[in-house]
């Protein structure tokens, strides 16, 4: 599979954003799980054990609540992490009654930058097969305003870049995840540029 320059740059920005999004929930789970002890209690000191299972659930189901109702995104990056979270509370709390809460969320992270690790890599992958086209930021612009809901600005980039790739007599198809600015979209899209875009389960079939 090949990429345009501006996929790679849309890629690296929502890794950053998504690790980002993830080191704070942690955070934000660290100062919750605290705050449940009261004060007088020194923080390297609180130890977590079958309780805190309810008291992850309580902070997550808080967390979702507070969410955008159309930031599917971050929605299901918050199930990953719990995903995360209870797994590795399951693993700790099988060999010991209960272990230090800052011992713990810090393998969390350690887990988390592992996940970052492996992103990097795939990533890495693909800049070697960096396709070269050129971007065209006024039919972006014109494209952008002509649908409904509007894609990002870098989607609209990249549309025009499956656009030029596809004018060298390549057969190419844009896969994305983006129901809501893409997927949904793509009628529109492809009476207005001749550009398909499919969700990766049916973008084999387009060929």
């Amino acid at each position: 599979m090949n990429v345009t320059r501006t996929i790679v740059t849309e890629c690296d920005a929502r890794i950053q954003r998504v690790i980002g999004s993830v080191r704070g929930t942690i955070s934000n789970l660290y100062q919750y799980m605290i705050k449940l002890r009261g004060g007088g209690v020194t923080p390297a000191d609180i130890e977590i054990s079958q309780e805190a299972y309810a008291q992850v659930q309580d902070f997550f189901l808080a967390q979702t609540a507070a969410l955008n109702p159309r930031d599917a995104t971050m929605k299901e990056v918050l199930e990953h992490i719990e995903t995360l979270v209870i797994e590795r509370l399951e693993s700790q709390l099988r060999t010991q009654a209960s272990m230090k809460l800052d011992l713990f969320l810090a393998g969390c992270l350690v887990e988390i930058a592992k996940m970052k690790a492996n992103m990097d890599s795939e990533m890495t992958k693909y800049k070697g097969s960096i396709l070269q086209v050129q971007s065209d930021p006024m039919s972006a612009a014109s494209i952008i305003s002509s649908l409904s809901p509007q894609p990002t600005p870098n989607d609209g980039l990249i549309l025009t870049e499956v656009r030029a790739h596809r004018a060298t007599g390549v057969n190419s198809v844009l896969v994305a995840l983006d129901y809501r600015e893409l997927v949904r979209s793509a009628p529109q899209i492809a009476n207005l540029m001749g550009v398909p875009v499919s969700d990766p389960l049916y973008a084999i079939h387009r060929f």
